[in-house]
């Protein structure tokens, strides 16, 4: 790549869209705003309106975009989003790669933001170290991305697996509503948002994940005990995961796992170890796990990674 190749990158969650402009080894100019619940049209402008601040400043080869699935990862199209839009039909096959490619007279790369945010980690902090890894970010949703002998795991039909949406029951939950005919998901049980509203459910009142931290550091006893259940969940979540890709580590990412992970990493890790014990006698080594330090900026690392990887092999 050129010294002077710049590219834009957007990471497009849930509470909110950050962007930056990417030159191959920094991120810089990033910026963020508030993801507006609107038609996928009206999305567009929005998004067009981040880009054009840094157009206005740099000569872009491209724009990377992160964002919340499901994703058609070939056509670069989002699938009625579970934590985007206004619920609007717009969103239910949103050509976000055509209609911004055009909207800015650039090439657009779309990839969804747990694959771009394994990708970033891989490529920016692990890539002489450890090629089998899965990141699991943990926020409004439950993203989980992984690289597999150096490469991003991607499952068919052009898109990228939805492993948040694991059913974990087998029966519907008719007081909590899921994208999965009501039934609990990996994502229902473990995201930020989602263990905030239970735990606030079962104490009666409303949670916001600052009143759920709040009540952890003060020792509450009903909450103590709700981590107790949740690390259950999230060692079983792990140990499934590691049956399907034999990682070498897992990483935690995402805002509420930085503010979290004290109340139930320990506890997750002596369940995931007895759970996979018969494993590790018969020789597999025990993933590590471990916080990410750059958990906002991986999306934006590997969406810069990204565009810049496919616009070079044009």
């Amino acid at each position: 790549m050129a010294q002077s190749e710049k590219y834009g990158v957007l990471d497009i969650g849930g509470t909110k869209i950050r962007s930056a402009v990417w030159d191959g080894y920094h991120l810089s100019e990033v910026e963020s705003c508030e993801t507006p619940k609107v038609t996928a049209p009206s999305f567009i402008d929005t998004l067009s309106d981040q880009m054009s601040r840094l157009m206005g400043s740099y000569d872009l080869r491209g724009v990377g975009v992160s964002t919340a699935g499901p994703v058609d990862v070939v056509n670069g199209r989002i699938l009625n989003p579970a934590n985007l839009g206004n619920g609007d039909d717009s969103w239910l096959r949103f050509e976000i790669k055509k209609d911004l490619s055009e909207k800015l007279g650039l090439p657009v790369v779309v990839d969804n933001d747990a694959a771009l945010t394994a990708f970033g980690q891989y490529k920016h902090f692990e890539k002489e170290r450890v090629k089998d890894l899965v990141v699991l970010t943990l926020g409004t949703g439950l993203g989980i991305g992984a690289i597999v002998n150096g490469e991003l795991a991607r499952g068919g039909q052009s898109m990228h697996p939805e492993l948040g949406h694991f059913l974990i029951a087998d029966e519907p939950d008719p007081h909590y509503q899921t994208p999965m005919g009501n039934f609990p998901t990996m994502e229902s049980y473990l995201s930020g948002y989602h263990f905030s509203k239970r735990v606030g459910q079962k104490l009666g009142r409303e949670l916001t994940g600052s009143d759920l931290i709040r009540l952890s550091e003060n020792d509450d006893a009903a909450v103590t005990l709700l981590w107790q259940g949740y690390s259950q969940r999230m060692a079983v979540a792990l140990s499934n995961l590691y049956l399907v890709y034999f990682p070498k580590k897992f990483v935690f990412a995402g805002g509420f796992a930085m503010v979290a992970s004290p109340f139930f990493l320990n506890r997750t890790q002596s369940v995931m170890a007895q759970i996979l014990e018969d494993r590790v006698e018969s020789g597999m080594p025990l993933p590590d796990i471990e916080i990410s330090a750059n958990h906002d900026d991986l999306p934006l690392l590997g969406a810069g990674y990204k565009v810049m990887e496919n616009l070079s092999e044009k």
